[in-house]
């Protein structure tokens, strides 16, 4: 058991450790300058942001979801499909055919 001076020390010594933690300043950023996005919005400019960082911008060699949700809106197709399979031009002015 401790001796009543030997308790108060240490209850001193442990008030004064966190109260030197409680006046610490605490960041919670990189200590970079300020965001662009700070400024306002430019235009002409989109910006996105996601949980994680893609591992590629390709899907071909990428299994992440934001590779995928990244290049939906970055890539697009000459051609999607329709409901009953049917080719429709997404940058494409017509689907090719035979006659032209």
């Amino acid at each position: 058991m401790m001796r009543p001076e030997a308790r108060f020390i240490a209850a001193c010594m442990l008030a004064g450790v966190i109260a030197c933690t409680g006046c610490t300043k605490v960041t919670t950023g990189t200590g970079a300058a300020p965001h662009a996005a700070a400024a306002g919005p430019i235009p002409g400019v989109l910006r996105y942001a996601e949980v994680s960082e893609p591992d590629s911008l390709s899907t071909l060699l990428s299994t992440q979801i934001v590779t995928a949700d990244l290049s939906y809106l970055m890539f697009s197709y000459f051609f999607n499909f329709d409901e009953h399979d049917n080719f429709v031009p997404e940058i494409a002015m017509q689907v090719p055919t035979l006659a032209n």
